[in-house]
């Protein structure tokens, strides 16, 4: 985000499907100056940062494995 803004960009949106609690809050705290939004969140990650509750793995669904 910061090579957008480097840029010349003044305002950035964050468009996504899924993220963690943690995730989003990483963002937000780096990067305060941009607005997200995402279709859903998990709030709990596992030892291995894997979502583990809610729609579960994504890449599984996603590939169908």
């Amino acid at each position: 985000m910061r090579f957008y803004f480097a840029l010349g960009a003044s305002r950035l949106i964050l468009v996504g499907v899924l993220t963690s609690k943690e995730g989003l809050n990483k963002i937000k705290n780096q990067h305060p100056d941009v607005t997200t939004l995402v279709a859903a969140t998990d709030l709990e990650l596992n030892n291995s940062k894997f979502i583990v509750i809610g729609i579960g793995d994504f890449g599984d669904r996603y590939f169908g494995s």
